[in-house]
């Protein structure tokens, strides 16, 4: 939000419209103006998603998983990234389509770190950020009828229904994860955009991370005391291994696919 404040205001410092100015420039103020509406509404979303998480905005009854308020947040969240996609891919095709060169010749390097890095940053946080909002929906949904199962003692049922809810949410934390790993690939090579793919691998490996920390303190409380019901099957651990594999491995490959594309827009750049 730093970087986007400081973009804006050498937007206002910096920019003219000066036929006299350099063509890099008058290119930059071009995409700026472009890119203009996708961003304030990003912006606003930004701000709905934030509001969102109020206390006044709670639903009275949680017990089904259509009235989880998190879903709204997590649905302004997703708009929020989509508006910066949009955002986005004006300068990356700007840059990609501007002659023989793709980013001299559209902005030099120092416009690109004043006014173009921000929100790439910010794309691929959004995406990053709207996957893990979803993930903790599902997981803070209470499973239907488990108030009803706990008030006849039916310890049995209630357990069965803590494990289906626990595979729904190792099932949709590995979707999600295939999901932020083919977005890393495919928008950091079509759009080459090296910045999103580190984001996108930086957040898988943060996730790989808090996996890892998950479980080792979930076995911990296991051996301490077998009956805290701190097991393999508990919500946010079952499947955790496995994701954790996966967070490392889609980690590696956006980082592969950004470190290729910077090569090769490197040696693009010396060729012309």
């Amino acid at each position: 939000f730093l970087g986007e404040f400081i973009s804006c205001t050498c937007q206002l410092l910096l920019l003219r419209d000066d036929p006299q100015s350099a063509v890099s420039t008058r290119t930059t103020t071009t995409i700026i103006k472009q890119m203009t509406v996708p961003f304030v509404s990003a912006q606003l979303f930004q701000t709905l998603w934030t509001a969102a998480f109020r206390p006044k905005y709670a639903m009275n009854n949680t017990n089904y998983i259509w009235n989880n308020k998190m879903y709204t947040s997590t649905f302004l969240l997703a708009s929020t990234a989509y508006s910066l996609s949009k955002a986005h891919s004006v300068f990356t095709t700007t840059m990609s389509s501007s002659s023989s060169s793709p980013v001299v010749l559209a902005c030099t390097f120092q416009e690109y770190l004043m006014y173009f890095l921000p929100i790439s940053l910010h794309f691929g946080w959004t995406c990053a950020a709207t996957l893990v909002n979803l993930n903790g929906t599902i997981a803070l949904v209470q499973p239907q009828g488990q108030e009803e199962e706990e008030d006849n003692n039916s310890k049995k049922n209630e357990k069965e229904s803590r494990i289906k809810h626990a595979q729904i949410v190792r099932w949709v934390g590995h979707v999600s994860i295939g999901m932020a790993t083919i977005a890393g690939i495919y928008i950091t090579w079509t759009r080459n955009a090296p910045v999103y793919g580190g984001v996108i691998a930086w957040a898988l490996s943060a996730c790989a991370d808090g996996m890892k920390t998950r479980i080792k303190e979930t076995h911990d409380k296991h051996k301490k005391n077998d009956s805290s019901g701190a097991t393999s099957t508990s919500i946010g651990v079952y499947g955790a291994s496995t994701q954790q594999w996966l967070c490392r491995y889609g980690a590696y490959v956006c980082s592969l696919t950004s470190l290729v594309v910077t090569t090769l827009s490197h040696l693009q750049r010396n060729q012309t």
